[in-house]
């Protein structure tokens, strides 16, 4: 199968937690027999080209461009949902420093839709934790939660010697 990766930033592992999810999905994909290209400025012909296109990241660029072109070709669509894009305009649910439950919140999530809204709604959408799930449902947005785990070969303890602070651990993400 062709399968076309969908992203405003094209280039595996580089930027953020999309970025390392895309060149660990391309590198699944692609150890499974599937043809795989990562597309980001050239997305347009990367649809033209695939069976199935899997949109990450794309609406703060493109918009519904990438959901429009697929429609009209045809081709289906699975949509990642790395943040809250579809329903809250600053992305992640967190406003003033606490995570926004949808009512009472100052940005008032999305009053109007997007025109790619509905698209979205019409793809196989993925979130990646059973809390991101039940905030998109709230908003309209069926999802199948498929989780990720954090890869620790990418994590290194520091021995003792090498630091005095105690230990802290940041993550931030939209889950």
């Amino acid at each position: 199968m062709r399968i076309a990766l969908l992203n405003e930033i094209s280039q595996p592992g580089a930027g953020g937690g999309c970025e390392s999810h895309l060149a660990a999905l391309y590198r699944g994909l692609a150890e499974r027999g599937h043809e795989v290209e990562i597309a980001g400025e050239n997305w347009a012909s990367a649809v033209e080209r695939c069976d199935v296109a899997h949109i990450h990241n794309m609406t703060t660029i493109y918009g519904q461009w990438p959901f429009r072109h697929c429609r009209e070709l045809g081709r289906p669509t699975v949509v990642s949902l790395h943040d809250f894009w579809p329903c809250c305009p600053a992305r992640m649910a967190v406003h003033d420093g606490r995570n926004c439950h949808s009512e009472g919140c100052r940005y008032q999530c999305r009053k109007e839709t997007p025109a790619w809204f509905d698209d979205v709604r019409r793809s196989a959408c993925v979130s990646f934790a059973p809390r991101c799930a039940e905030i998109f449902r709230r908003h309209g947005i069926e999802s199948t939660v498929i989780p990720h785990g954090l890869n620790l070969a990418f994590w290194r303890v520091l021995p003792r010697e090498e630091h005095d602070d105690p230990v802290r651990v940041a993550c931030c993400t939209a889950w």
